[in-house]
């Protein structure tokens, strides 16, 4: 954006002051939740096994417009 990290870190807090509070919503990154965490050693363990799965990038795309 063109700043410094004074100017940044000032700008940051100005707004903290403005919102009172946080400027934006702090949140845990979804990839690191039990669930996923759970998934994605199922997904290792089939990979690791021989159970691989192709989908064309059509097929994976219209999986992604069911949910």
């Amino acid at each position: 954006m063109g700043m410094d990290l004074t100017t940044a870190v000032r700008v940051f807090l100005k707004q903290m002051v403005y919102d009172r509070g946080f400027p934006f919503r702090p949140d845990l990154d979804p990839f690191y939740s039990p669930k996923n965490q759970e998934a994605l050693k199922v997904s290792i363990a089939q990979l690791n096994a021989g159970e691989v799965l192709s989908k064309t990038l059509d097929e994976l795309q219209g999986m992604a417009n069911e949910f």
